[in-house]
């Protein structure tokens, strides 16, 4: 049996005793058809390392000590990762034992990422709330939140840990996690919440396109759209849930008003990479300086107003990145023009 911290080479050929430190399923489709794989967390008394299963037993649960016998271990995202195939064999090893060491790298929040497990971040934590939930039968605290480092910002999750509003923390062992395209990190009973002892963190968070590879928040660029979305300019929207309506209206809520709002899609170029962006509402009505009644308005005459305002216009966007479909794609949440100039001194600085 090798044990997780030996493990730095790919290899055909891996044996190890572990526990399951978390578990997942998900979906995947291959030539039409689709297949259940599992991944997650193993980890021994000397580290942590992730894995993913194509072929698993459905008996073996998150905690359990488990036999891996004949996996491989493969490269992934830069990473070592154990695969347990087709040829792999499970053993569950139910009286068991193991106490799991994990091991925490230190990183900035533009540079999380899910091939680092547990992690340790520094920064302000903000937008503190609280609600009652239920796990696994017991009655638990959930304390959410934000927490931002100055390079990007990212969602907390705490189970029964509480956060404090305005704390300047260092968060050691974190869980990194991802969930509709967007990362974020968890905190359980063996994450420490440290009182930071560092300097004021300054909030400076502009970035060139290609340093910012995950999807995180709050995160701000300088660029020039090269293209506005040919539906850019007057939406309906359902007033109900506020997704974007057809003529048929909206599928989940068909009796609901539709109400008129600006919406446009664009793509952001700064010189090392571009990106998607989409923006709406009153932050896009204020850019364009539209303050008229959109129920009157031309709808020809307001798309041609956002291409004007936008298309080779040089501007900062701050806003939340996601990914689909493998393309990185920014929720702009504020935007304003910026020199020429300005730029170009920032893509220097950049270098």
């Amino acid at each position: 049996m090798v044990k997780i911290a030996d493990i730095r080479e790919p290899s055909t050929s891996v044996n190890i005793l572990a526990k399951i430190v978390s578990l997942r399923e998900a979906k995947s489709s291959r030539n039409g058809s689709e297949s259940i794989y599992h991944y997650g967390i193993l980890g021994d008394e000397t580290g942590t390392i992730q894995f993913t299963a194509w072929s698993f037993p459905s008996s073996v649960r998150e905690g359990d000590i488990v036999e891996l016998r004949n996996c491989s271990a493969r490269i992934y995202n830069d990473r070592i990762r154990i695969t347990v195939g087709s040829g792999s064999e499970v053993v569950l090893m139910p009286e068991g034992k193991m106490e799991v060491k994990r091991t925490y790298e230190e990183r900035a929040i533009k540079d999380l990422k899910t091939s680092d497990p547990y992690v340790t971040v520094t920064g302000v934590i903000t937008g503190v709330s609280s609600r009652e939930t239920e796990i696994k039968g017991e009655k638990v605290t959930l304390y959410s939140g934000f927490i931002d480092d100055g390079t990007a910002r990212v969602r907390i999750s705490s189970f029964g840990v509480p956060l404090k509003e305005g704390l300047r923390a260092s968060l050691r062992g974190a869980r990194v996690t991802e969930f509709n395209g967007r990362l974020s990190l968890t905190v359980g009973r063996q994450t420490e919440i440290l009182e930071a002892s560092e300097p004021e963190i300054q909030m400076s968070r502009n970035h060139l396109i290609w340093e910012v590879t995950s999807p995180v928040g709050n995160v701000s660029f300088s660029g020039i759209p090269v293209f506005v979305g040919e539906r850019s300019g007057i939406v309906t929207k359902c007033s109900e849930c506020g997704r974007f309506t057809d003529a048929e209206g909206c599928r989940d809520h068909p009796d609901a008003e539709k109400v008129m709002d600006l919406s446009c899609y664009f793509t952001l170029e700064d010189g090392t990479g571009s990106m998607s962006c989409y923006l709406e509402g009153d932050t896009l009505k204020e850019f364009l300086g539209f303050s008229g009644d959109l129920n009157s308005a031309d709808p020809v005459e307001i798309h041609q107003l956002v291409v004007k305002s936008l298309e080779c216009i040089p501007v900062r966007v701050t806003g939340d990145l996601s990914i689909r479909n493998e393309s990185m794609r920014m929720r702009v949440h504020s935007i304003g023009k910026i020199t020429d100039m300005e730029i170009s001194q920032e893509l220097l600085e950049g270098d």
